[in-house]
């Protein structure tokens, strides 16, 4: 029971519901068009598509729908009533509504009560394209590269405090971050890669027993980030050789390939930027950039190409509470964001684009610890999380 927008309370301004129609959209109405013939292909190919790839697809096309279901809310004061529709709560990033939701959700709970008032920064570092198909699928991987990308940073961070600060010997130094893995690149194309919010300076405790000070670190140079990317990348390579799943690992030992041909195919097509499926397979897409795609290029400096494909920014800082918020949210902003869409497509691609959004990924939590000022957080992401924004926060 609810009170309609005539019995607010005075100088209030009201809040009128209005159904989102995601009928209307886009991607919806590509998902909707496409999809049967999608299905339809990859059935004939012998290589169907995942029954969680599909159950997202239902779920998508279902979500804002008043036919699917919705429940009946009536105001307590003059019975107006209306029906709002059940939403699907997807966490694959696919419906954008939902998406947008648990980003505002994720942002504030961790603005709140996990980062605390200090400055922030920024770092983003993406692999290299064999690297990308690894990460695409494999959750363990996934987290095990998190960590070392992380520690790296922290490494980095104590590193620059031992050479800025004057510490007392036996002094303890601790650093903060939350690390947030993305499947998408600017163009929707598989590219999974690490945004991190790092606390921008670390917290030294002289003594034991005595409370922890933060102090504030001077912004890092060229060569101190091609370290950080040097560093990650080999240790990287020393893992992946260890796990056998280098360069000259045999390719029959692809699990991907063998248990789901299709996300297989999907995801190489994808980091290839060739199409996967239709007359035009194999082949590259067109692709238009206007008068926004080029001044976003001159406004944002590129990252330095360096560590064989590793490659990392750092440029970006937040020091007031707003704009640590604002990059919260862009850390944790969902892939298919309706600001990316344009016209509706003729080709069944634009369902294998989306099909990668909804990658299964094992359980994971995120989790932030370090310093005693960086607040201890434990975030569920479901049982069965399918989530292009799955967030891990590595220990200090």
């Amino acid at each position: 029971m609810v009170a309609c927008a005539s019995h607010v309370a005075p100088h209030t301004a009201p809040v009128i519901y209005r159904r989102r129609q995601p009928e209307k959209t886009t991607l919806y109405q590509a998902v909707a068009l496409h999809l049967p013939a999608f299905l339809a292909t990859a059935d004939e190919a012998e290589r169907p598509v995942p029954k969680f790839v599909r159950r997202e697809f239902e779920a998508f096309l279902d979500c804002g729908i008043i036919e699917k279901g919705a429940v009946r809310v009536r105001c307590s004061a003059c019975g107006f009533d209306r029906l709002v529709a059940f939403s699907c709560k997807s966490r694959s990033g696919l419906c954008a509504s939902c998406a947008a939701r648990r980003m505002l959700d994720v942002a504030t709970h961790l603005c709140a009560h996990v980062i605390p008032d200090v400055p922030v920064r920024q770092w983003v570092i993406t692999v290299p394209p064999p690297v990308r198909y690894l990460l695409a699928y494999n959750a363990a991987l996934l987290a095990a590269v998190t960590r070392i990308f992380v520690h790296a940073v922290f490494a980095h961070l104590r590193r620059v405090a031992r050479r800025e600060l004057v510490l007392a010997k036996g002094a303890r130094i601790e650093a903060g971050a939350v690390c947030v893995p993305q499947r998408f690149n600017s163009a929707l194309g598989l590219s999974p890669h690490l945004h991190t919010i790092a606390a921008d300076g670390v917290w030294v405790q002289s003594e034991p027993g005595a409370s922890p000070t933060f102090h504030a670190l001077p912004e890092p140079s060229k060569g101190e980030i091609a370290a950080v990317a040097w560093s990650t990348c080999e240790r990287t390579v020393k893992l992946l050789q260890k796990r056998g799943l280098w360069l000259d690992a045999d390719p029959s030992d692809d699990l991907l390939a063998q248990e789901q041909p299709l996300l297989a195919a999907l995801a190489t097509a994808s980091i290839a930027g060739v199409l996967a499926m239709g007359s035009n397979a194999g082949q590259r897409p067109m692709r238009l950039f206007g008068q926004a795609a080029r001044d976003a290029g001159s406004a944002h400096e590129k990252a330095p190409k360096n560590a064989y494909g590793f490659d990392l920014h750092a440029g970006a800082r937040a020091a007031a509470a707003t704009e640590r918020r604002a990059a919260v949210a862009a850390i944790v902003c969902p892939g298919l964001k309706r600001s990316r869409r344009c016209s509706r497509s003729t080709s069944p691609n634009v369902v294998g684009a989306a099909s990668r959004a909804c990658s299964r990924s094992r359980s994971s939590r995120t989790r932030a610890s370090c310093a005693p000022c960086w607040r201890r957080s434990s975030v569920s992401t479901g049982a069965s999380q399918r989530s292009h924004s799955g967030s891990v926060v590595a220990d200090g």
